[in-house]
């Protein structure tokens, strides 16, 4: 199979990419597959750290508000929509995909149309609990649009759509391997010890990063902490800290599939790719949805798995050092939570995920339809 992937801006949108590409080396070792992004992105160097060829085109999203500064950015954003075009047909002419797949963000737009203009199929996976404006555009014009969320919002095409959930890694680790490995690679001894696991997304987040500060100085969980690329400033002073040995602190978590299994309780946003992470590994979680995103959905996201009693949800407006704390004493010391949690999680969970994107994916990639259309 000869596949582009597109998508990008942050990791819910690039990381279901990777992680299919990933499973079709595996299953089909002789597939081509190309990620397309933009040219500033994440996905540039996370594509390159999973093996994958990059290659970007030159397009900027659109500000949604009205000032002479947005009006400036977004007359500049259509000029690009016109090189990216040119750029996007010449990626497709050259690597000519039997298949195209986006997974979100506003580089998919201008490639998915030109895609569709030449008569390349396209499928969509839309991650969150309500689509986002790129799925909604290229809605009509997929092949197939693939959720990850049961509770969508809005109205989609529904003979083109199907649940299938969030392309994870194949395999998960189990806690006391992932701990073993965290103590060979950073020289720690996690043998019994609580282990709480925060992050705030990519770029981080300002309130997170505040709050878990404080409770790193408290010194009393081992905490491994990924404060993003905005949040170097909060962070700059680390060697000043008491009880440097309980915990990791880094800008990026590249090894977060063994962070996951090792903690007992995370906290985290709620994106799409991390609630699937979560249901996967059955973790119990304080989930802090973002309020700046759109379609607030972060908020549904974790309205779902709150209200399914699966994980506990702070919004952002209500996060303080205190109750962050007691939420995390509260699921450390009380096993009949965590054992609720982990019930609740395996019932909404979604299985043979990735079987069930590469069927698609092959029912209608070129190839399939020129053999299916001859009888």
């Amino acid at each position: 199979m000869r596949i582009i992937f597109v998508g990008g801006g942050t990791s819910g949108h690039i990381n279901p990419a990777l992680n299919m590409a990933s499973y079709l080396k595996k299953i089909e070792p002789d597939s081509q597959i190309l990620y397309i992004g933009s040219k500033n992105g994440l996905e540039k160097e996370l594509s390159k750290k999973a093996k994958v060829d990059f290659k970007s085109i030159n397009v900027s999203g659109f500000l949604r508000k009205f000032s002479l500064r947005a009006t400036y950015k977004n007359l500049i954003s259509c000029l690009k929509i016109l090189i990216s075009d040119m750029e996007s047909k010449k990626i497709l002419k050259d690597f000519n995909p039997d298949i195209c797949m986006g997974t979100g963000g506003y580089v998919c737009g201008p490639f998915l149309r030109r895609a569709y203009k030449m008569n390349i199929p396209f499928v969509i996976h839309e991650q969150n609990s309500i689509p986002g404006l790129t799925t909604k555009l290229l809605a009509k014009k997929a092949s197939k649009i693939m959720l990850a969320m049961p509770d969508i919002k809005e109205c989609l095409p529904k003979e083109k759509v199907e649940l299938v959930g969030n392309p994870l890694k194949s395999t998960f680790l189990e806690k006391n391997q992932a701990i073993k490995m965290i103590n060979e690679k950073y020289g720690k001894n996690l043998i019994n010890k609580k282990i709480v696991l925060s992050f705030g997304g990519s770029l981080g987040s300002g309130a997170i990063n505040s709050v878990i500060l404080k409770i790193i100085k408290e010194g009393i969980f081992f905490h491994i902490h990924a404060y993003g690329r905005n949040g170097k400033k909060i962070f700059k002073n680390l060697d000043k800290i008491e009880n440097l040995s309980k915990f990791l602190i880094r800008e990026y978590i590249y090894d977060m599939d063994i962070c996951m299994a090792a903690a007992d309780v995370i906290i985290c946003r709620s994106g799409s790719m991390t609630i699937s992470e979560i249901i996967s590994l059955r973790k119990p979680a304080i989930l802090i949805p973002s309020p700046n995103v759109a379609n607030n959905h972060q908020y549904f996201n974790a309205l779902f798995l709150s209200e399914s009693d699966a994980a506990t949800m702070i919004e952002e407006k209500n996060l303080t050092m205190e109750n962050l704390k007691s939420k995390i004493n509260e699921i450390l010391n009380d096993k009949n939570i965590r054992k609720r949690y982990a019930e609740n999680l395996k019932k909404i969970s979604t299985t043979n995920t990735n079987e069930k994107i590469h069927e698609i994916l092959k029912f209608y990639s070129k190839k399939t339809r020129i053999v299916l259309d001859r009888g």
